[in-house]
């Protein structure tokens, strides 16, 4: 009885917690890193060579179990798909 108690009280607390306005600035900052870095290591990956080396070139790629209609991208979509990442993170 008294553990369901705490527990009530600990959801209640999570959900005062969430409904909390807050700040954007924080939220808007993270946004930007991320994007600056994610621009930053496909920039790395492109100029590395290491799209090529690591999705396109290997013969042998792992199959989940249900996913086995799955297939690796031909190479110009992949690289055309790298690109789009760099750009639009």
């Amino acid at each position: 009885m008294v553990e369901s108690f705490k527990m009530k009280t600990w959801i209640e607390l999570i959900i005062k917690r969430l409904d909390t306005p807050t700040d954007t600035a924080s939220v808007v900052l993270l946004r930007i890193v991320f994007g600056l870095l994610m621009f930053w290591e496909m920039t790395r990956y492109y100029y590395n060579g290491w799209i090529r080396e690591l999705y396109v070139k290997p013969q042998f790629h792992f199959q989940y179990e249900w996913f086995q209609w799955l297939r690796p991208f031909l190479r110009r979509l992949c690289t055309s798909f790298s690109h789009l990442l760099r750009y639009c993170p």
